[in-house]
Formats: C-alpha cells, sequence, structure tokens
C-alpha cells in the first residue's frame, strides 16, 4: 500500500487523492461504513477492513519514464495504471457470468429459452470456445461457467510485472503488450531481437493497455494449455473460497519454458508485493462519478 512518507493527502468531494512523486494514485480507501480513510497501516488485519475503491481510468499507453524513476516510485504507478484495467476486465467477465447464471437457473433445454436468449448463448460459446450444446447438457454448463470467469487481481498483476518487467519492456512501451502475448502474423506484431533462429512469432500489438489486459484473460480463459488454471478456479467456487492468485498459478506451467520457476516467481512477486490486498478492490461506480 501507499507509504506514509512522501504523501500528499487531497480530500476533494469526500475522495482521497494520493500524489508521491511522479506516480497519481487513482485509489481511495474507505472502511465498510463508508467513511473516507487513508490506509497506511501495515498490518493485514487491520487492512482487510479497508475496501479499496478505484477510478475506472482507461490509460492507453504506459509512460516512456518508467526506466527512469525509482523502483518504489515504478512500482506503484506501475499498479496506478494496471489495475483498473483489469478490473475493467473482470467487470466485463463477472457481468457474462452471471448473465449465464440466470440463462441456466431454472432451464433444463433450450426451448425454455427464448429466441435472443439462444442467441446471446451461442454468441457466448463461440467467444469462449465451447460447442454449443441444444440440449443445455450438464457438461456443457459446466465447461461454461468453468471459462466465463474473472482471474484473480493478484495473479494478473504479478504476470503483468513479470512479463513487461514493470513496465520497462519494449514491448509494453512500442506495443503496448503487458503480458507477452505472441501472434504469427508479422502485420499485427512486432519481431524479438532476440528470437530464436527459426522461430517466427511475433509480439502482439494492441490499440491499447486495456486491450492487452482483455485479450490476456480471454487467452486463460480459452487455451486448452490453461485448462488446469480453470479447473483450479471452478474447485475454489464449488469450495466457496476466494480466488487466490498463488493458488491458480500452479495452472500456469505453459505460460513459460521456464516452468515451475515461472510460478514460482509469481507467487513471489505476489507475496512480496501483497497484490493479494487488491483481490477485494472494486471499482468507483459512474453514478459516483457524475456526483463529482
Amino acid at each position: 500500500m501507499l507509504p506514509k512518507t512522501g504523501i500528499v493527502a487531497i480530500v476533494l468531494a469526500g475522495l482521497l487523492y494520493s500524489v508521491q512523486a511522479s506516480a497519481f494514485s487513482l485509489f481511495w480507501f474507505g472502511r465498510s461504513d463508508n467513511s473516507v480513510a487513508e490506509q497506511t497501516t501495515t498490518n493485514k488485519e487491520q487492512q482487510d477492513n479497508y475496501a479499496i475503491k478505484v477510478y475506472p481510468i482507461d490509460t492507453q499507453d504506459m509512460p516512456a519514464n518508467m526506466a527512469e524513476i525509482s523502483n518504489q516510485e515504478r512500482k506503484q504507478l506501475f499498479v496506478d495504471i494496471l489495475l483498473p484495467l483489469i478490473l475493467l476486465s473482470n467487470q466485463a467477465i463477472s457481468e457474462e457470468r452471471s448473465d449465464l447464471v440466470v440463462l441456466f437457473r431454472g432451464t433444463t433445454q433450450q426451448s425454455d429459452l427464448s429466441g435472443r436468449q439462444i442467441r446471446y448463448l451461442k454468441v457466448l460459446a463461440k467467444k469462449y470456445k465451447v460447442k454449443y450444446d441444444p440440449q443445455l447438457g450438464i457438461p456443457f454448463r459446466q465447461e461454461m461457467l468453468s471459462r466465463i470467469d474473472i482471474i484473480p487481481v493478484d495473479l494478473a498483476l504479478a504476470q503483468a510485472a513479470n512479463e513487461s518487467a514493470w513496465g520497462r519492456s519494449r514491448f509494453a512501451r512500442d506495443a503496448r503488450n503487458i503480458f507477452g502475448i505472441w501472434t504469427w502474423n508479422p502485420k499485427l506484431g512486432l519481431a524479438p531481437k532476440r528470437r530464436d533462429k527459426g522461430s517466427r512469432h511475433y509480439v502482439r500489438k494492441f490499440n491499447s493497455l486495456g486491450d492487452s489486459v482483455a485479450e490476456y484473460m480471454r487467452n486463460l480463459n480459452t487455451h486448452r494449455a490453461y485448462s488446469d488454471l480453470r479447473r483450479l478456479r471452478a474447485s475454489q467456487r464449488l469450495h466457496g473460497q476466494p480466488l487466490s492468485g498463488e493458488l491458480l498459478a500452479s495452472g500456469l506451467l505453459s505460460y513459460s519454458t521456464r516452468g515451475k520457476d515461472y510460478v514460482s516467481s509469481l507467487r513471489i512477486i505476489i507475496s512480496s508485493n501483497q497484490f493479494d490486498r487488491y483481490n477485494n478492490a472494486t471499482l468507483v461506480s459512474s453514478l459516483t462519478l457524475a456526483s463529482l
């Protein structure tokens, strides 16, 4: 969380802005009774009493000076930029999941749905690469629910930090690619300078950082290489457990050639930066913003 030193707190319209050197925090902290309070404690039990509210700022580019500022400033600025984008993508997925639950509730077969509902369900199935079942059987329902789900914030932040060197990489800067996502179409990507001989992959270019986040989540939710992650996530859901990036990281052995070492590095990033504190962060609603 933001350190006590070097912070100027400005209370404006009931919201807490924090300015630290070149980093501008997009968060405000409130207790469950909705009073506004700055979170400076390092005690985890006390931290859990605070809810992190995040402005839905859609930052298009990574700042060019990420390599020039201090490690502390860089990490805070990186989280400031990525956290809203991760929450925005997760919000879109959550809305799709809620729609799916409503469609499945009290439904035993396709004839129980309206034509519009059937079309929407087919669109979701195609988007998440699930073969549509007109009978709406249990395997189809389970597969849809296992794929249409959020990525824990701590895991997304850790992978973003690892893959982009905390926003300093060439691809984060020039391609808006935070997660090292590949393409085999030269028109859609940049060639790595140290690409192995015979390799033909490119690092995909995105129109915005938000597009990179959305594609990263779509990749984890659809690619067969990450079926273990989806299975672990579904198990946590089944047992009513909060989603844990440290646990789900074990389903990412195929994300990097480093395998188990890659998974270990993600867990270290999560724990050393206390990224799990952001798992319950929520976006400031449009109604709240409109009232400012």
